[in-house]
C-alpha cells in the first residue's frame, strides 16, 4: 500500500471522528423541544442527555450520579465550574456553591426540561461570564422512577403534556416531606450531597396545583419559627431580587434578569392563550411573580401554599443558615411557557447569587461563627414547638407597605381582571402566640436511638458518644419525663393513619424537669449514650430535632415511640432524653466524635509538609513522597511504598506521631491486591501484578476542649507489587476511553483502519 493510500485511510477516520463530534451541542435538542412540547423527558433520557452534553462541554460539566433509587435508577448529577467543574469542594475556592433539584414532584416537569436546555448553553460556553464566580451541582431529575410512572393526572391544570410522572416516588412517599426522616435513597443522596459541598443555595423547582392568576410564578423560602430571624429576612430579600421586586437593594425592576426575558415573550404572544384551557392572551400576563398562593383570587380559599416544617427542601436550609429557595410556575400556562419561566427564574437566580456574592458568603460565616462560638444558652434562647404563616409585615411589592397583592380573575370569568390583597389573610402573617421550650447547651440520647443519632450525622449536624460513664449533679440537668404519673410513663398520642410511612407521635404531657423530683442528687449516665452540642453551626436545627415535643421531630415521626412507652424504674429503663444549659457539663475527654462511613472520604488529602508532621519529620523506612499536579495547579502529595513482592507494607499506624491514629483504609480490594490492617499496619496481599494501585488511607486526631473536635485527613498511598503466579495468556488491551462517546468513536476508528486493505489494493 501506498503512503498516500495510508494518509488517506487516516485522515478518512480523522474525518469521521471530528464530524461526528462537531457542533453535537449545535444541533442537540431536548426530547421536549424534539416533540414540539407535546412529551416529558424520560429519565434515562435526561441520564443519556446530560452526559452527553458534560462530554462536549470543554470541561465546564462534569457528570456523576448523586444517588440511585429503590428501581436502581440513578439521579444525575451535573456539577458545572467555569473554566473546569471542580472534582473536590477543596476546588472550589472563593466561588459561592448553588445546588438545583428539579422534578422532585414528577408531574411537575417543568424545572427538568429547562436545565437541560441551560445545561446545554453552558456547555456551549454561553453563560461563562455569568457563571465565573459560581459552582452549580444540578440535580435535573430527583424523582426518577415517578418520572417514569407516566399517567394523565395533571391534564386538570396542565393539559400538555398530557403523559408525566408522579407526585411521589417507587416508595409511596412525596419526597418534599422526607428531608427531616431522610427514609428514601433520594432524600440521603441529597443530604449527602449538601455535607459534601455545602451549597449557599438551594433551589427547589415546582409547578403549582391549579390556582388561576396573572403571574408566571410564586416562591417561597424557608419559614420556620426557628430560623435565625435576620438569616430569614436575608433570604427573603434575596428571593424577591430574583424576580425585581420588594423592598432589597438588589431588587430594581430595570435590571432584573428574570422580567427582562420574560416581557418581550409576553409582549409579542398576543394571540398565544395564557392558559392552555382557555383564550386569556398571554401579552396581559403579570411579569413578575408573588409569594406562593393557592386557591381563588376572587373566592376565600387563598392561602399560603409554604408549609413551615424542616422536612419541605426550601425549609431545611434557613434553617441551617443556608438560603433555601421555592419556585413554583404557573401551572394552567402553556408548557413551553412554562420551562421558559423557570429558564428565566433560573438563571436570574444566578445572577443575583454571582451580585451578592460577597454578602451571601459573609452571611453565612458570621452565621456559622457565632453559633459554634456560643458560650451560654439564656432563657431567651427557645425553640418554637408549633407553625407558623408566611408573610412579614414589611413587605411591599409594589403595591404598598405591609401588602401583598396577587391579580387574577373573578371566579371563571377569564374577561374580568380582579386583584385581591393579603394584608389581613390569617395564613400570611405571623400567629399570635406559639409554644416555646428554653434551648439546651447539650442534648443527650439514649444509645437505643442509634437512628436519630444517624440522621443528625446525615444533617451534616456534629455527634459525640459518651467513651465512660458520667456522673451528673442533678442541678446540672433537667430530664424530658411525666412527673404526673408515679410510674414514670409518657403519655403520648399516637396516629392510627400513617403519614409517609410513619405513625406520628405527639406529647400530650411531659416536661422538662429535674430528676430532684424523685428524690435523687445525682444521676448516672452511661457510656454509649449520644451527645449533642448547640454551639455548632447548625445547632439550633438539632434542638428543633432533639425537642419531644417540636412538631417536625424525631419524636413527632415515631423514631423514640418503642422506648416512649417504657417505664423509668422498669427493668432496662426508659428511653433517656435529658438537656444541660451549660456546655462545660461534660468534659471534652469523654467525649468521642462519630463520622459516617461514607464521609471519610471527603476528608482533605494530606500535603507533603503534613505527611512529614505525621511521621516525627522522618518518611517510613522504603517509602518516598510523590506527587502530581492537578488541573487548577494544585499539587497533592502522596506517599509511595517501595515495590513488594507478594506482600507489602503500605503505612504503618504504629509511626504516626504528633496525635494522629490510623482511621481506616478505602478501597480495601482492587484487581489483583487487598487490603487488610493487621496490628495497626496496613498491609497489601497480591495475586497478580499490580501497577501503580491507589488507596486511601484515614487518619483521625481527636482534640481537647474546647473545639471538641475530630481532625481528619485522607493519605492518597500508591503502591506496586507483584505475586509470582503461573502465565497466563495475555490479552490485547482496547483503547481507554475518557468519556462513553469517545468509546464509538474510538472503535469506529479500529474498524474502519482493519478494513483498510480491503478499499486499498496494491499494485501488482
Amino acid at each position: 500500500m501506498k503512503k498516500s493510500s495510508i494518509y488517506l485511510a487516516l485522515f478518512c477516520v480523522l474525518v469521521l471522528a471530528s464530524c461526528a463530534s462537531a457542533g453535537i451541542l449545535d444541533t442537540l435538542k431536548s426530547p421536549a423541544e424534539e416533540s414540539n412540547w407535546e412529551r416529558t423527558t424520560s429519565s434515562q433520557e435526561v441520564v443519556d442527555y446530560v452526559k452527553l452534553v458534560a462530554a462536549n462541554s470543554g470541561g465546564r460539566i462534569r457528570y456523576e450520579d448523586m444517588a440511585y433509587t429503590v428501581y436502581n435508577r440513578p439521579l444525575p448529577l451535573a456539577i458545572v465550574g467555569i473554566p473546569a467543574a471542580p472534582k473536590t469542594p477543596a476546588e472550589v475556592g472563593n466561588r459561592i456553591v448553588i445546588h438545583v433539584q428539579c422534578n422532585i414532584h414528577s408531574g411537575e416537569v417543568e424545572g427538568k426540561e429547562a436545565s437541560l436546555i441551560w445545561l446545554r448553553e453552558i456547555a456551549q460556553g454561553k453563560h461563562d461570564v455569568l457563571l465565573k464566580d459560581i459552582v452549580l451541582t444540578v440535580n435535573s431529575n430527583f424523582n426518577p422512577d415517578g418520572n417514569d410512572a407516566l399517567g394523565t393526572w395533571r391534564t386538570g391544570s396542565q393539559p400538555t403534556p398530557r403523559m408525566v410522572g408522579t407526585r411521589t416516588n417507587a416508595q409511596g412517599y412525596n419526597l418534599n416531606r422526607d428531608f427531616v426522616k431522610l427514609d428514601s435513597p433520594e432524600a440521603r443522596g441529597h443530604l449527602r450531597n449538601f455535607r459534601k459541598w455545602n451549597p449557599a443555595i438551594i433551589m427547589d423547582e415546582h409547578a403549582t396545583d391549579g390556582n388561576r392568576h396573572l403571574h408566571p410564578l410564586c416562591y417561597g423560602y424557608g419559614n420556620n419559627l426557628n430560623d435565625d430571624k435576620e438569616f430569614e429576612h436575608f433570604n427573603r430579600l434575596f428571593a424577591e431580587s430574583i424576580y425585581g421586586v420588594g423592598i432589597g437593594t438588589h431588587s430594581d425592576p430595570t435590571t432584573n434578569w428574570f422580567q427582562n426575558y420574560l416581557k418581550p415573550i409576553i409582549a409579542s404572544a398576543d394571540d398565544e392563550p395564557l392558559f392552555a384551557s382557555n383564550y386569556y392572551p398571554l401579552k396581559n400576563a403579570i411579569p413578575w411573580a408573588i409569594p406562593y398562593t393557592e386557591g381563588s383570587v376572587s373566592g376565600a380559599t387563598l392561602t399560603s401554599g409554604n408549609g413551615h416544617g424542616a422536612r419541605y427542601t426550601s425549609n431545611l436550609p434557613t434553617i441551617k443558615n443556608r438560603i433555601g429557595l421555592l419556585y413554583e410556575c404557573h401551572s394552567h400556562n402553556a408548557f413551553r411557557f412554562r420551562v421558559h419561566t423557570h429558564y428565566a427564574a433560573t438563571l436570574s437566580t444566578f445572577d443575583q447569587a454571582a451580585k451578592q456574592k460577597d454578602e451571601i458568603l459573609s452571611m453565612i460565616k458570621a452565621k456559622d461563627t457565632a453559633m459554634s462560638n456560643r458560650a451560654s444558652v439564656t432563657s431567651d434562647d427557645v425553640i418554637y414547638l408549633g407553625a407558623r404563616s408566611f408573610i412579614s409585615e414589611d413587605y411591599d411589592l409594589g403595591v404598598g407597605v405591609g401588602m401583598v397583592k396577587v391579580f387574577g380573575f373573578n371566579g371563571s370569568d377569564y374577561n374580568s381582571v380582579v386583584s385581591r390583597d393579603l394584608t389581613n389573610n390569617s395564613r400570611f402573617y405571623p400567629l399570635a402566640s406559639n409554644p416555646t421550650t428554653r434551648m439546651g447547651a447539650l442534648y443527650i440520647m439514649d444509645a437505643a436511638a442509634e437512628s436519630s443519632a444517624e440522621l443528625l450525622l446525615r444533617h451534616g449536624v456534629k455527634v459525640y458518644k459518651l467513651k465512660e460513664n458520667i456522673t451528673l449533679p442533678v442541678d446540672d440537668f433537667v430530664k424530658f419525663y411525666n412527673p404526673s404519673q408515679t410510674n414514670g410513663n409518657w403519655t403520648v398520642t399516637k396516629s392510627t393513619s400513617g403519614y409517609e410511612g410513619h405513625n406520628t407521635v405527639t406529647i400530650s404531657a411531659g416536661e422538662w424537669n429535674s430528676l430532684a423530683l424523685r428524690g435523687k442528687t445525682e444521676h448516672v449516665i452511661t457510656k454509649e449514650h449520644y451527645v449533642i452540642s448547640t454551639a455548632q453551626p447548625f445547632g439550633v436545627f438539632a434542638a428543633y430535632m432533639l425537642e419531644p415535643r417540636a412538631d417536625d421531630s424525631f419524636c413527632w415521626w415515631g423514631f423514640w415511640d418503642g422506648q416512649l412507652y417504657s417505664t423509668e424504674q422498669s427493668a432496662g429503663g426508659s428511653f433517656d432524653i435529658i438537656k444541660t444549659y451549660d456546655y462545660a457539663s461534660i468534659p471534652a475527654s469523654a467525649l468521642e466524635q462519630l463520622i459516617l462511613p461514607e464521609d471519610m472520604e471527603q476528608a482533605p488529602l494530606l500535603d507533603g509538609d503534613e505527611i512529614k508532621a505525621i511521621f516525627a519529620g522522618g518518611i517510613p523506612s522504603g517509602f518516598t513522597i510523590g506527587h502530581e499536579t492537578l488541573t487548577d495547579g494544585t499539587i497533592r502529595y502522596f506517599l509511595v511504598p517501595v515495590d513488594g513482592v507478594n506482600e507489602a507494607l503500605i503505612l504503618d499506624g504504629n509511626a504516626l506521631t504528633g496525635g494522629w491514629e490510623l482511621g481506616g483504609v478505602d478501597p480495601y480490594v482492587g484487581t489483583n491486591w487487598e487490603l487488610s490492617i493487621v496490628r495497626n499496619q496496613v498491609v497489601a496481599a497480591f495475586t497478580g501484578k499490580v501497577d501503580d494501585a491507589e488507596a486511601v488511607i484515614t487518619l483521625l486526631k481527636y482534640h481537647d476542649s474546647p473545639s471538641n473536635e475530630v481532625e481528619v485527613r485522607t493519605l492518597l498511598v500508591k503502591f506496586s507489587g507483584e505475586y509470582e503466579a503461573e502465565p497466563t495468556c495475555p490479552t490485547l488491551p482496547l483503547p481507554k476511553c475518557k468519556d462513553e462517546n469517545g468509546c464509538e468513536i474510538s472503535y469506529m476508528a479500529f474498524g474502519l483502519l482493519a478494513l483498510a486493505p480491503f478499499f486499498f489494493r496494491k499494485k501488482k
